[in-house]
């Protein structure tokens, strides 16, 4: 890839960033909870999670706006699931 083709994409990438950033601030804390809740729900009762022994799992910090991610952890450490968590 060209130098200025390199430049463009980076430009394209960093204003596609911002939207996003931009749109996820938008989220109300209600609709991030209704939304956690069904990814909770769904991580619970998949199989593949219930037969694990061993699961790896990001924790949701308050200064993001992610899937709250504790009521799986809870669960997991309810369940004697050994829990990794990625160091980033």
């Amino acid at each position: 890839m060209s130098g200025v083709a390199t430049g463009a994409l980076r430009v394209a990438k960093a204003a596609l960033r911002s939207e996003l950033r931009k749109r996820i601030a938008s989220i109300s804390h209600e609709e991030l909870s209704r939304q956690s809740k069904l990814v909770t729900e769904k991580v619970l009762e998949n199989s593949r999670f219930k037969s694990s022994h061993r699961v790896s799992l990001y924790l949701s910090i308050p200064e993001e706006i992610r899937v709250q991610t504790w009521g799986i952890l809870e669960q997991m450490l309810e369940q004697d699931k050994e829990c990794f968590v990625p160091k980033f």
